[in-house]
């Protein structure tokens, strides 16, 4: 039996026309690596992107969480750093630029899986939750812009850290 190609599972409860959607713009790389990704026990495969634009790669994929998480791991490390006076901050900044590349997929996957079920539980049309899905999800200038005002903003917590602490 053969299903219609947009009712395929992609991942436990996410249907192929579902990642589409909320991917958007270069929805098949994205599929094709998570088809790796499915296959493969290691759960990781490349990401040039994310390896390459790190912080502003998370929020042009809109993935404000992570973007924050990476910001306080900064900060923390900024303030571990005053207090002990080594300089681990661009060790720290290959570390996450690597994870970034090498879990990158993964990481989108997951942040795709979380909010597609929530806006399962939203919707209550099938129309209605494809453009639920559509904004939720894709790609995002305005999120890039974000990322560099919250890398603004670090620099700018990071200069207090080191000037007054």
């Amino acid at each position: 039996m053969n299903l219609n190609p947009t009712q395929q599972e992609l991942s436990s409860g996410i249907k192929l026309q579902e990642a589409k959607t909320f991917v958007g713009k270069n929805a098949d790389y994205y599929i094709n690596k998570w088809s790796i990704l499915k296959s493969s026990p290691k759960r990781i495969n490349w990401n040039f992107a994310a390896f390459f634009l790190s912080i502003f790669w998370l929020g042009y994929r809109k993935m404000y969480n992570t973007l924050l998480i990476i910001l306080g791991i900064f900060i923390v490390t900024d303030i571990v750093q005053v207090s002990i006076g080594i300089d681990i901050n661009n060790a720290i900044g290959y570390a996450i630029s690597g994870a970034l590349g090498v879990m990158g997929n993964s990481y989108y996957l997951n942040h795709m899986k979380k909010k597609i079920f929530k806006i399962k539980n939203y919707s209550s049309t099938e129309g209605e939750y494809y453009d639920m899905l559509e904004k939720a999800g894709g790609t995002s200038w305005l999120g890039v812009l974000i990322s560099i005002a919250a890398v603004v903003v670090y620099f700018i917590i990071s200069v207090f850290i080191y000037n007054f602490v």
